[in-house]
């Protein structure tokens, strides 16, 4: 049973939000943000994030303040943490979102927060007896349900799909910078579709086959369409396994290693998007851009793209699946699933069902 709400007109000047995972996962907690500052306009919120996720929040005009969480090498790490902490905590925050399982990050949480601090988040991870509100954390929804569902049980809000639209914006400064370089490459290309086909090097289980990437890229090439390849410097091997199956190169952009704000400028003039599960799909929803996502061992209703838009999730049920995020989830064994570099519930995505749905962005 839901905890009676907290008083949506007690004093709350200064919210805390700890989130510090991944692109995908602190785009996913910008509903959060947004709700929140519509709940309490004149307060201010402060965002805790990593430092590789940081950009996904830099200018979103509901935070205040962004703090960046650093993991500091041994001989400096407790000074360079203590500081950290005064820093963040002199702020006095009235309420505080911790929306982690990670021990070091809610011990951070607790220590950056007076006792009246609210202190809301998820039961049944460690140290979650230092929460005051809790909600059991569901698979069975999204995460942006979950997040909003904090909201709704605690402070009393209506929860609506349209909540669901996540926020990303580009800061003044990134934007004058890309008139004299990407939007000129931008506008070369002329009509393209942007394919992300790298997965980070921690969930191998979500990759998908090069050479049916490259299927892809010669139907939409052969159409007169250029093929943008976005991806880490990480994802430069798979793109390169992927370009040795092109057959039309010259239409085929490969941006892999490049700065992600010039990634993220690039898919915002896309025609659609062709992604994994990961952080970029999550940004493309947040763009609004068409997407697809092509998902095996991870749940679309939990990961999966969602808010208003154009978005298709692709995924096989597999009798074992979805595997990720469930508690039972142990690597060591999933890997037993792995055929060369793909999963079964992944190679059983098809390259012709896929082109179906490509086919109306060329």
């Amino acid at each position: 049973m839901p905890c009676p709400y907290v008083d949506k007109k007690a004093n709350m000047d200064r919210i805390l939000i700890i989130r510090i995972g991944n692109i995908g996962d602190v785009l996913m907690t910008t509903p959060l943000v947004r709700k929140l500052k519509g709940m309490f306009p004149s307060s201010e919120i402060d965002f805790v994030v990593s430092p590789h996720a940081e950009f996904a929040v830099r200018a979103n005009p509901y935070i205040d303040n962004v703090y960046v969480y650093r993991k500091y090498r041994k001989a400096v790490r407790i000074i360079r943490r203590f500081l950290f902490k005064r820093l963040v905590r002199k702020n006095k925050y009235n309420m505080c979102f911790i929306l982690e399982s990670n021990r070091e990050y809610m011990r951070f949480g607790d220590d950056v927060t007076d006792k009246d601090t609210l202190k809301i988040g998820y039961d049944g991870y460690a140290c979650s007896d230092l929460l005051d509100k809790k909600n059991e954390y569901s698979y069975e929804n999204h995460v942006i349900e979950n997040q909003l569902f904090l909201l709704k049980d605690f402070l009393g809000a209506d929860v609506s799909e349209s909540d669901l639209k996540m926020d990303f914006r580009f800061p003044e400064d990134v934007l004058r910078k890309f008139g004299s370089g990407i939007d000129k490459e931008i506008d070369r290309a002329g009509k393209y579709i942007v394919i992300h086909p790298g997965c980070t090097e921690y969930l191998p289980l979500r990759a998908w086959e090069a050479e049916k990437f490259a299927e892809i890229i010669n139907f939409v090439t052969n159409k007169g369409t250029r093929v943008f390849i976005t991806g880490s410097k990480n994802d430069r091997g798979v793109i390169e396994n992927i370009m040795k199956n092109c057959k039309d190169t010259g239409k085929v952009i490969p941006f892999a290693g490049r700065d992600i704000w010039y990634a993220a400028r690039v898919i915002s003039r896309a025609r659609g998007v062709l992604s994994l599960d990961t952080g970029i799909l999550h940004l493309t929803r947040a763009l609004n851009i068409p997407v697809i996502a092509l998902m095996g061992p991870s749940s679309p209703a939990h990961t999966g793209p969602t808010g208003v838009g154009k978005y298709k999730a692709i995924r096989k049920e597999f009798k074992c699946g979805p595997c990720h995020f469930y508690p039972g989830y142990r690597m060591e064994d999933k890997k037993k699933c792995l055929d060369g570099n793909v999963t079964p519930c992944m190679k059983a995505i098809t390259v012709s069902e896929v082109i179906s749905l490509v086919n109306l962005w060329v």
